[in-house]
């Protein structure tokens, strides 16, 4: 890849494998600008801004005492998992359009972009681009719609600027 490298390449290559590592670079950078003890305001951490409660959905009571969120390696695995968790319920689009579908479920949560391509889908629209859902987004989220179709715009900017190409997704994951 001719891009910039960064001394979390290796974890995020292992821990979002079979995913593109360069949409991987490209949301850890969206995310937090490589900073691993950012917050953002509603309390996500660390490189890929996990939210607390998506750490707990997984891990359970027992680990709530052992998650700050700011461990380097813990935050890209369950960043990862996140991620390949809507590249497993979201297997209708495919190729780029997939990674930006899933990106933003990542960002604004999966039930509400499954609630956007419902509407996309009742309106003749295509539920499998990420245009046609994100155009129903913001009868779901409101005025956060724009925040997740910004952020999807984002990392496919950050991603085609260190070099990646969209068509290089199709057939990945």
């Amino acid at each position: 890849m001719a891009r910039h490298k960064h001394r979390y390449d290796s974890l995020l290559e292992w821990y979002f494998y079979p995913l593109h590592p360069l949409w991987a670079w490209a949301m850890t950078a969206v995310e937090s600008g490589f900073k691993p003890l950012a917050q953002s305001p509603v309390g996500a951490r660390g490189l890929l801004q996990v939210m607390p409660a998506t750490w707990y959905n997984e891990a359970g009571a027992r680990w709530k005492s052992r998650y700050d969120g700011f461990d380097v390696e813990q935050n890209i695995k369950r960043g990862a998992r996140e991620l390949k968790s809507c590249f497993s319920i979201f297997r209708n689009p495919q190729g780029a359009e997939r990674y930006k579908v899933c990106t933003a479920a990542y960002n604004a949560g999966r039930r509400h972009i499954i609630s956007a391509q419902l509407l996309a889908t009742k309106a003749g629209k295509d539920e499998r681009l990420w245009r046609d859902v994100a155009d129903y987004l913001p009868q779901i989220t409101g005025q956060r719609a724009s925040e997740t179709i910004n952020h999807v715009l984002r990392v496919e900017t950050a991603f085609i600027a260190e070099g990646g190409k969209l068509q290089d997704l199709v057939g990945t994951s």
